[in-house]
């Protein structure tokens, strides 16, 4: 009886152990069978301690990895010709090294990477996955401590997926993205360690997703997307003023086909904010006659609004007051217009 016991809690122990850690030095998948055979070989593994290939061609799922909460060494998804979906891999939290998702051509979207939080080596890699359509299963990504590169994608339009990603350790590069019009996606970034690297992605037109303070710490290079015209976001004005790096802006359409091009429109935008910040209206509330400051402002027109957003009153060439006695008391928006800018207030007719 004390020896049935002893073998009982032995038995206990390996698999509490097991699902501790395993796997010191890793696994390699090469067919399908491997990956369905995962849980009954290795029970209760959650973490493993060394790098994980996945790279056949008769692997279309990774739905035996299912219990996988950490990879500590590399996960390597590579060269799978039939792999559909990844969503075995939904516990997964971190990965402790390099992490590469790469040719894989059947490949539609990356749902089942919704846990992972952080991938901590040199690299994260997204390229090469000619039918991924969005990369928006990395909803909770927020840090990656190396280098950062989403390349050779035919149908995804968008970065929609990187809402969380704060901070990129090294470089951070979109480049060779055929359909790719808008960097929507990196609207939360923060801190870029090196390069950033926006290069021949020919759709790309609007940057507006990088129109916020982020803190870019080395090269600076935009170059081989023709429809993108307006580079003169936050973030890239700002880092014009000081570069940390050189400086690399070159065949894009006109307005950012030049360092020179985008200095120029940056210091445009910035004077049209200090204008639009400066002006006020008062008094406010008025009784009927509304003024405006700074004295002197040039601007073309007037318009006002009520509530529900009809135009009540427009006002051409404008002078520097508004007379609002005809309009009933109440809440408008009074709307002021120059060729470069525009501004509209809150203003309450008493």
């Amino acid at each position: 009886m004390k020896t049935h016991c002893t073998i009982l809690f032995i038995a206990f122990f390996q698999v509490a152990l097991t699902g501790q850690t395993c796997l010191p030095a890793g696994i390699t998948f090469t067919a399908q069978s491997q990956i369905d055979a995962f849980t009954m070989n290795y029970p209760g593994c959650r973490v493993v301690g060394g790098t994980v290939y996945i790279q056949g061609a008769s692997i279309k799922n990774l739905d035996s990895l299912i219990h996988l909460e950490r990879i500590s060494g590399e996960l390597y998804i590579t060269g799978n010709d039939s792999l559909e979906h990844i969503r075995g891999l939904s516990n997964l939290q971190s990965v402790g090294l390099a992490m590469r998702v790469q040719n894989n051509p059947m490949l539609e979207s990356l749902d089942g990477l919704e846990e992972l939080t952080a991938v901590e080596g040199d690299f994260l890699y997204i390229g090469n996955n000619q039918q991924l359509r969005n990369i928006e299963g990395l909803e909770r990504l927020d840090s990656v401590a190396g280098i950062f590169q989403v390349f050779g994608h035919d149908s995804i339009t968008s970065l929609h997926g990187l809402e969380q990603l704060r901070w990129v350790g090294n470089t951070l590069a979109v480049f060779n993205n055929a359909s790719l019009a808008v960097l929507d996606g990196l609207d939360g970034l923060e801190y870029v360690g090196n390069d950033l690297r926006i290069e021949n992605n020919g759709l790309l037109h609007d940057l507006t997703a990088l129109n916020h303070a982020v803190d870019l710490n080395g090269p600076l290079v935009i170059t081989g997307n023709p429809l993108l015209a307006d580079c003169a976001v936050q973030a890239i004005c700002e880092y014009l003023v000081t570069p940390a790096s050189f400086v690399a802006i070159s065949n894009n359409s006109n307005g950012c086909q030049s360092v020179e091009a985008v200095e120029s429109a940056c210091m445009s935008s910035t004077e049209n904010d200090l204008v639009r910040n400066a002006v006020r209206f008062f008094p406010n509330p008025t009784a009927g006659r509304l003024s405006f400051l700074p004295a002197g402002l040039q601007f073309e027109s007037l318009r006002v609004r009520d509530v529900a957003g009809k135009l009540v009153l427009s006002q051409l060439n404008a002078a520097n007051t508004l007379d609002l006695s005809a309009l009933d008391a109440g809440f408008y928006w009074v709307e002021m217009i120059a060729r470069e800018w525009s501004v509209t207030q809150p203003v309450i007719k008493k």
